[in-house]
């Protein structure tokens, strides 16, 4: 019987050990030290894409609305004489897309891959990705 209570008692305050150990907060995250340059914009970007996707509801406004203010901008560019591919291909069955831009001056589209770097910046269901534009994909549009 004492053994009994004894192994009571300390299975208790093992367990009340833990609930303290659980319930205190996380030391805080320390951030990592802002990067001078980026690599993109040291080594330059020849091309990226925009895969704008879902999850089960279509692409949501937000998602369409960044999609098409990185348009105007790659359009944009494209109006000041700056060389760039656009291609853009539907991907999935509830308007998923993959938008594709090649430069020919890689500093060009490192400032693109910048600037929609913000457009898309806290936007849900977009990814950003330095990576080649296939021929498949790219539709020069005049």
């Amino acid at each position: 019987m004492v053994n009994y209570l004894m192994w009571s008692a300390a299975i208790l305050v093992s367990g009340g050990v833990s609930l303290l150990a659980c319930s205190r907060q996380a030391p805080p995250q320390r951030s990592a030290p802002p990067a001078v340059e980026t690599a993109a914009e040291e080594n330059g970007v020849p091309s990226f894409a925009l895969y704008t996707l879902s999850r089960g509801k279509g692409v949501t406004p937000e998602a369409r609305e960044a999609l098409q203010k990185v348009e105007k901008l790659l359009e944009a560019d494209r109006e000041h004489g700056v060389s760039v591919r656009i291609g853009k291909k539907r991907i999935g069955l509830e308007g998923e897309t993959r938008l594709c831009a090649g430069y020919d001056d890689r500093h060009a589209g490192a400032r693109a891959y910048e600037r929609v770097k913000e457009i898309v910046h806290g936007v849900e269901l977009m990814n950003l990705v330095i990576e080649p534009c296939e021929a498949s994909t790219d539709q020069p549009k005049q």
